[in-house]
C-alpha cells in the first residue's frame, strides 16, 4: 500500500460523494445495462446461491437459523434451504451468513456479492418484484461497492493499524443501494439510505479472522445485507443520513485509508461496469492465499516433485497480506481458512483445489494429526515490497537434493484475467449444492436463475431453493 499523509485528499467531487451513486441507482433500468453485464449478474447470483446452499449444510447455519426464528416477526422472505419465513431483514441476515461460511463467495472488489445479493433477494421476494428488477438491483449493488472500494484501496491502512477488514465495511453500501432500488426510491431517499448504511456499518474487526469464532460470516455477508435493508427502511420512513459519511474528515474513508481518490465514483459512471470484470473463487479459503496455492501446485506438478522431497517452500507475497494469513499455525478449523501455510500444505499434498471439507473440523483434525504440520513448518512467507496487490506471488521450492524451482504469478484462477468459465461456475454450483439437493432439483434451480428476466416474480426460484 502507498505511504501518504493522512490529511491529503487526492481528488474530491463537487457534490457529496454518494450522490452520483444514488442517481445511478435511481436512473438505471434493466434495458440500460449491457446484456453481458446482466449475464454476469446472473452468474454471480448462481455462484452466491451455491455458497449459501453449501453453508446451509453446516452446523453454524443451523444455529443462525435458530437465532432468527427465536427473534421472529412478519413472514416476508425465506431463509433458503430451510424454508423458514421470516422478516426480510432476517432472511437477508441468515442467507448472507450462510453464503460466507465456506469462503467460496466472490472476490469482486472485496466480497461484493455476499452482502448485496442476499439483500436484493430478500427484497425481491418481499416486494414481489420481477426477475429483471432483481438482476438490475444486483448490478447496482456491485457498482456501488466497486466504485467505493476503488476510492481507497490503493491507499488503505495496514490491517494491523486500522484493525478493520475493508470488504465488510463497503458491502453495506451495496446492499443499501440494492434495497433502495427494490423499493423504487427517488434520488434523495436513496442518497440517505446509502449514508445511513455507512453510519450503521459493522466494524468488521480483523481479530475475528485471526483468532476465529463462528461469528465471522456475519461481517462480510449477513450484517451488510441486514444493514442495507434496514437503512432503506429508515429512509423510507423519513430518517436522514450524514451526507459526508464517506469523505468527511472523520468519515469511513479516513478510518480505512491514509488518503483517498474520489474520481472512481464518477469515472465512466453508467458506461463502464464493475461486473465486466468479476473476480470469483476457485478455492474455499481466504482469497489472499489463492496465488500462493496455484503457484506452488504448478511448481510441484510441472516438475514432478514429491512431498517427501521438499526441503523448503518460500512464498514472496505483498507485505500487507501477511498480517491476516501469515500466521504460523491455525488454532482450529475455523481459522484454517485464513492460514496461508495450512491451505498451501493441504493443496500440494492432495494436488487439487481447496474444497470446503478441507477446513472443516473432521478433515482439519485429520490433517493436523498427519503430515501437514511438518510440511507447514517448511513454508517461509516473505514480504515483497514491490508487489502492490494480493494476487502477486513468487513461489520457490528447494528440494532435499538442492534443486530450486520458482514461479511467478499475478492472476490465480478466478481473476478477471484468468476467469472461471461459465461451465466451471456451473460445475462449482453443482458440487456446492449436491450435499443438499438432488441433481434434478439442482437443474431446476439453474433453470430458474437463467430464466429470471422472463419471470414476473421470483417465487419459482425461492420454491426451488427449499430443501424441506
Amino acid at each position: 500500500m502507498k505511504t501518504v499523509e493522512a490529511t491529503t485528499q487526492v481528488k474530491t467531487l463537487s457534490e457529496p460523494t454518494l450522490m452520483p451513486l444514488a442517481r445511478l441507482a435511481v436512473e438505471t433500468n434493466f434495458k440500460d445495462i449491457p446484456p453481458p453485464v446482466i449475464h454476469q449478474a446472473r452468474l454471480s447470483l448462481l455462484d452466491t446461491l451455491g455458497c449459501i446452499i453449501r453453508g446451509y449444510s453446516l452446523e453454524e447455519a443451523a444455529k443462525v437459523i435458530r437465532v432468527e426464528k427465536e427473534i421472529g416477526g412478519k413472514e416476508e422472505a425465506t431463509i433458503f434451504c430451510s424454508g423458514d419465513k421470516v422478516p426480510a431483514l432476517a432472511a437477508a441476515r441468515a442467507n448472507g451468513y450462510m453464503g460466507d461460511i465456506v469462503e467460496l463467495n466472490d472476490l469482486t472488489y472485496g466480497h461484493g456479492g455476499i452482502g448485496n445479493i442476499p439483500a436484493a433477494l430478500a427484497m425481491a421476494e418481499y416486494q414481489k418484484a420481477p426477475g429483471k428488477e432483481l438482476l438490475t438491483a444486483i448490478v447496482i449493488g456491485y457498482e456501488v461497492v466497486g466504485r467505493i472500494y476503488n476510492t481507497y484501496y490503493w491507499y488503505k491502512k495496514d490491517w494491523s493499524e486500522c484493525c478493520v477488514i475493508p470488504p465488510g465495511a463497503v458491502n453495506h453500501f451495496g446492499a443499501a443501494a440494492a434495497a433502495s432500488k427494490m423499493f423504487g426510491f427517488d434520488v434523495e431517499k436513496t442518497f440517505h439510505a446509502l449514508n445511513m448504511a455507512g453510519t450503521f456499518a459493522g466494524m468488521c474487526p480483523g481479530e475475528s479472522l485471526e483468532k476465529g469464532g463462528s461469528v465471522k460470516p456475519y461481517m462480510f455477508g449477513g450484517w451488510p445485507a441486514y444493514v442495507g435493508i434496514y437503512s432503506a427502511i429508515c429512509a423510507k420512513n423519513g430518517l436522514t443520513g450524514t451526507p459526508s459519511i464517506l469523505e468527511g474528515k472523520m468519515g469511513l474513508l479516513s478510518t480505512l485509508a491514509y488518503t483517498f481518490d474520489l474520481s472512481p465514483i464518477t469515472r465512466q459512471l453508467g458506461e463502464q461496469w464493475v461486473l465486466e470484470k468479476p473476480r470469483r473463487k476457485a478455492h474455499a479459503c481466504c482469497g489472499l492465499s489463492h496465488s500462493s496455492i496455484d503457484t506452488t501446485m504448478a511448481i510441484v506438478r510441472e516438475n514432478g516433485i514429491s512431498i517427501d522431497d521438499i526441503e523448503k517452500i518460500e512464498l514472496s507475497v505483498a507485505p500487507y497480506i501477511i498480517t491476516l494469513v501469515g500466521g504460523d499455525s491455525p488454532p482450529d478449523a475455523v481459522t484454517s481458512k485464513f492460514s496461508l501455510r495450512y491451505v498451501v500444505a493441504v493443496a500440494i499434498t492432495k494436488m487439487s483445489s481447496i474444497v470446503p471439507e478441507d477446513t472443516m473440523e473432521e478433515e482439519f483434525n485429520k490433517n493436523m494429526a498427519g503430515g501437514i504440520p511438518k510440511l507447514m513448518a517448511k513454508i517461509d512467507i516473505k514480504p515483497e515490497p514491490s508487489y502492490p496487490y494480493f494476487s502477486y506471488c513468487t513461489a520457490k521450492i528447494t528440494t532435499k537434493s538442492g534443486k530450486e524451482y520458482s514461479k511467478y504469478l499475478e492472476h490465480p484462477k478466478g481473476d478477471p484475467e484468468n476467469p472461471l468459465t461459465e461451465s466451471e461456475l456451473l460445475e462449482k454450483f453443482r458440487l456446492l449444492a449436491s450435499p443438499v439437493f438432488k441433481p434434478d432439483r439442482v437443474d431446476q434451480i439453474i433453470k430458474e436463475i437463467y430464466s429470471l428476466e422472463k419471470r414476473d416474480n421470483i417465487t419459482g426460484l425461492v420454491k426451488s431453493l427449499i430443501a424441506k
